[in-house]
């Protein structure tokens, strides 16, 4: 494989950046992003695998890195945090989206330069062993990053509480087995909240006679006191919970329909169909 310290520098020259003398009118990352010095030049990426890639330069954010009420963190390590490149970084799938949730944000996009920072402050299976040293500081500078590109408000909130449940979760141990006691809690609250909401519309009653209002209001508290599980990141389990109700359905829909194309290519492979 090419060294991912020179890769790229071929066609980085030869590239000559959108929107003439002010690229950054392309570029949704233009006024908070440096690429190899020059302001909202596009990024180089070299595909390498199906689905990994190396990035063809440097990256710096020079926005508002939302740390400033993280005491431990020092300006040496926050002006680490701020770059990538492609030695530092080595192979990246870009944003580590599930293919069941691309219907909702991709792997790419205006998110891409934050991505790929974010993906350099997580050191996978070691809690807090990024530049930053503070899981919940990295994903909290995502956010902020997410913020300075122009994603919407409720995908960036959305996006943040998801690689939240993703660090957690690779780190695995405490931290991975309150993310599956947080889910049974929230499976609970959710259908609790579904249930007396369609009873309260539809006028239908609630198991045992309960009344719809404090079946509510104990979903609510349950959604919020169970965020808890998340550590510093309880606005995270928060968000979540708030998401799941309208994010899971359709989510369900995309991982039956790719389960039938799944089938379908299989029972077709079986028959040496290629």
């Amino acid at each position: 494989m090419a060294d991912p310290a020179s890769t790229g520098s071929g066609f980085r020259e030869a590239f000559v950046a959108p929107g003439g003398d002010d690229p950054s009118a392309e570029t949704p990352w233009g006024d908070c992003f440096e690429v190899d010095g020059g302001n909202g030049v596009a990024i180089p990426l070299l595909q390498i695998t199906g689905k990994d890639f190396l990035i063809g330069g440097t990256i710096r954010y020079t926005g508002d890195m939302g740390l400033d009420g993280f005491d431990d963190i020092t300006d040496e390590m926050k002006e680490q945090a701020r770059t990538i490149d492609a030695a530092g970084l080595g192979k990246s799938d870009l944003a580590s989206v599930p293919q069941f949730l691309r219907w909702f944000v991709g792997p790419y996009g205006r998110h891409t330069p934050a991505a790929l920072i974010h993906d350099n402050l997580i050191e996978g299976s070691t809690p807090n062993g990024g530049v930053l040293e503070d899981d919940s500081a990295s994903d909290r500078y995502f956010r902020f990053m997410l913020h300075s590109v122009k994603v919407p408000f409720t995908k960036r909130w959305i996006m943040w509480a998801a690689t939240a449940m993703r660090t957690r979760w690779a780190v695995g141990g405490l931290r991975r087995a309150s993310m599956v006691l947080w889910g049974l809690l929230a499976v609970i609250g959710i259908s609790a909240a579904v249930m007396a909401t369609v009873a309260l519309v539809g006028g239908g009653d609630l198991p045992g006679d309960a009344e719809e209002a404090p079946v509510l209001v104990g979903a609510v508290l349950l959604a919020v006191l169970s965020g808890a599980l998340w550590g510093k990141q309880w606005g995270a389990g928060v968000v979540a919970a708030a998401a799941a109700p309208w994010l899971l359905p359709p989510t369900i829909i995309a991982v039956v329909g790719y389960l039938v194309y799944w089938a379908i290519e299989r029972l077709l492979r079986a028959f040496g169909i290629e």
